[in-house]
């Protein structure tokens, strides 16, 4: 590989070599697979399941969930959620993956036509389908049993 060097202005390098390790941190990224998604569902704990279940599912019937929604499903207060969350990304960004959980704002509207802001969670679509899958294998082993 040859390098190029180009003229930045001084007061600009600072910020010119973050974007640079962002660019070479995303290309060194390894996608998810449906193996590496099982072995990762499979370490993980049971209220972690829960979270990337309901996000997988909702996420593969096209509405992102709620995270009041989200609370709900793993039935643990939002706080714990989201340290949930947060240590998921952080185990994929460990392996070098992409973060399985995202979260985006998007805005809602109520009958009388008014909105608001809410936040969401979603997945990438083919993630979601490793995730589904996992579980289900994971629900037909048992607990107690490895998947196969």
């Amino acid at each position: 590989m040859t390098y190029v060097m180009v003229p930045v202005p001084e007061d600009q390098v600072q910020e010119v070599m973050q974007y640079v390790l962002r660019l070479i941190n995303r290309a060194s990224i390894e996608p998810w697979d449906e193996a590496s998604v099982t072995d990762f569902f499979q370490s993980v704990d049971e209220p972690t399941r829960a979270l990337l279940s309901a996000v997988a599912a909702s996420t593969l019937r096209d509405e992102p969930i709620r995270e009041s929604d989200a609370v709900s499903a793993i039935q643990m207060n939002r706080r714990e959620m989201i340290g949930i969350m947060r240590e998921v990304n952080d185990l994929a960004r460990e392996t070098g993956r992409p973060a399985l959980v995202q979260t985006r704002t998007v805005e809602e509207e109520f009958a009388n036509g008014r909105t608001r802001e809410v936040r969401v969670l979603a997945m990438a679509d083919d993630v979601a389908r490793f995730v589904v899958e996992a579980d289900r294998r994971h629900l037909l082993a048992g607990d107690d049993l490895p998947i196969p």
